[in-house]
């Protein structure tokens, strides 16, 4: 009798030595020490501070949230008794109309918001909402491991599915950001492993209700998680009952919030689908986002990660659950109006983990086949694919400077330290794109330059309440110093300047 040859998922020639419990032992020792050292990475490059629209937009809704108030006072309106009309002018990025004259609420959805402000109540506003991001990040390399042997994958190749996520470059940037989208991927990863496990106990099924829910409170997307869900419970109503019983309270809380801060429990803050996505013709994002990830994950993992299903090992749930999954998400985002960059790839994030796990699977049965007729070619196959797609990332994460964030994302503190440092209390302050900063770091409530036209700016000009001097920061991006005065027309002399950042005076 020919003795069976060890799988190659085992990726190295100790076999001999060690028992199979402390090769299982030693992989958790390593495994668990790179998540830690990945979340110490992570930490070290978080950005500590409110920067862009949606870092500013997440932190001040937790800061509003934290206070007990859902709805914030438009002070410059106020107390100027200015038409309400002109709120707008007066908006910071992340805000719209309240419902209440001379009110603005949050756009974004509460679930980030909530996590933000629960880590503020418990450590301080500091640091502990930007633990946030790298702990849900690290966690999910948890869960992606378990989600990728439950559905086959060998215990080697299911940590390589894990490194290889950890070592996404744009998982990388949002996770050193406070936003939703590593946030959102760890409970849609949540809500599947607790779903493959409700066969055992109804408790499983409990918690994947609840995870689903939290998900979609932290991005409204991740109703999208739906059909995976049903796929991963195998469409076992009292399964899916029991989940949905479980989601139900937070679904009613959602929408309790949507209806006080939006007029229907239906709408969120960034309105409705019909806004952002566009159905006019071709999917304007599909051939986008599909470059986007066979660039930054080879060709081997996507397209060829979805390829596993065809295998017969895969029974038709598995091939359900991987399909729907990843699948939902690519076909909805393939309709998104705006996809310019790498970075657009972010709203995919709650669909790797499949992909991911597919090619684990895949990839190990390859090896496994190959190794049959020779056990070194296997091996080597195993090792020249680890190598080839983690050193690909590893090159992305360099020349995409996504460790940098915190670097180039600080000129939003440093702009709003800069100016409040130089202009007097009563000076008037214009901002755009830094609007949100401002009111985060500096509890400022700007004016709107790129909402104000020659005829609004007339208005307040011609006000006594807004008779300090005027001040405008405005980035390159922007349009620079035409922009400004195309709609702010008057003599503009630069005072300061941080990077392409300018701080204008009008005289």
């Amino acid at each position: 009798m020919v003795a069976p040859v060890p799988s190659v998922q085992r990726f190295s020639g100790y076999d001999a030595l060690v028992s199979g419990t402390a090769r299982r032992t030693i992989l958790a020792s390593v495994a668990a020490l790179f998540v830690l050292g990945y979340f110490v990475l992570l930490l070290a490059n978080t950005c500590r501070f409110a920067a862009g629209p949606d870092s500013s937009g997440y932190l001040n809704e937790a800061r509003l949230l934290l206070s007990g108030r859902t709805a914030a006072v438009v002070e410059p309106l106020v107390a100027g008794k200015l038409d309400p009309s002109l709120i707008y002018l007066f908006t910071p990025y992340g805000f719209a109309r309240g419902p209440e004259p001379g009110t603005m609420v949050p756009t974004y959805p509460v679930g980030t918001p909530l996590h933000l402000a629960a880590a503020a109540a418990v450590g301080g506003w500091s640091f502990a909402p930007f633990v946030v991001g790298p702990l849900a990040a690290s966690a999910s390399l948890f869960l992606l491991v378990t989600l990728a042997r439950r559905l086959g994958a060998g215990r080697g190749w299911a940590i390589v599915a894990a490194v290889l996520l950890a070592a996404f470059p744009v998982f990388i940037l949002e996770a050193v950001q406070p936003v939703s989208d590593v946030l959102a991927t760890f409970w849609a990863l949540l809500a599947i492993v607790c779903a493959l496990r409700a066969e055992e106990h109804w408790r499983w099924a409990v918690l994947s209700g609840v995870a689903f829910a939290i998900g979609v409170a932290v991005r409204p997307t991740n109703i999208l998680m739906v059909l995976p869900l049903l796929a991963a419970m195998r469409f076992r109503l009292p399964r899916l009952a029991v989940a949905g019983l479980a989601a139900l309270p937070f679904a009613v809380a959602l929408m309790a919030y949507h209806a006080k801060l939006y007029g229907s429990p239906f709408v969120t803050g960034y309105g409705g689908a019909g806004g952002i996505l566009s159905f006019g013709g071709a999917p304007p994002c599909a051939g986008s986002q599909a470059s986007f990830l066979a660039s930054l994950l080879t060709p081997l993992v996507f397209p060829a990660g979805l390829l596993a299903v065809f295998s017969r090992r895969w029974n038709r749930w598995e091939r359900a659950l991987l399909l729907t999954w990843f699948g939902v998400f690519f076909l909805f985002y393939s309709f998104y109006s705006y996809c310019p960059d790498f970075a657009s790839t972010r709203f995919l994030l709650p669909a790797l983990p499949p992909l991911l796990a597919g090619f684990a699977r895949g990839a190990g049965e390859l090896t496994d086949v190959i190794a049959k007729r020779s056990r070194f070619a296997g091996r080597a196959l195993a090792v020249l694919l680890v190598l080839l797609l983690v050193g690909r990332e590893v090159q992305q994460i360099g020349r995409l400077h996504v460790l940098h964030a915190d670097d180039w994302e600080s000129i939003f503190p440093r702009t709003v330290e800069t100016v409040e440092r130089q202009v007097r209390p009563d000076a008037v302050v214009l901002s755009s794109v830094l609007s949100g900063a401002f009111y985060f770091h500096a509890q400022r409530i700007t004016v709107r330059w790129d909402q104000l036209t020659p005829e609004t700016s007339a208005i307040l000009l011609a006000d006594p309440r807004f008779a300090g001097p005027w001040y405008a920061v405005v980035s390159e991006v922007e349009g620079g110093a035409d922009a400004l005065r195309a709609r702010v027309p008057g003599e503009w002399r630069e005072v300061a300047r941080i990077r392409d950042v300018v701080v204008w005076q009008r005289f």
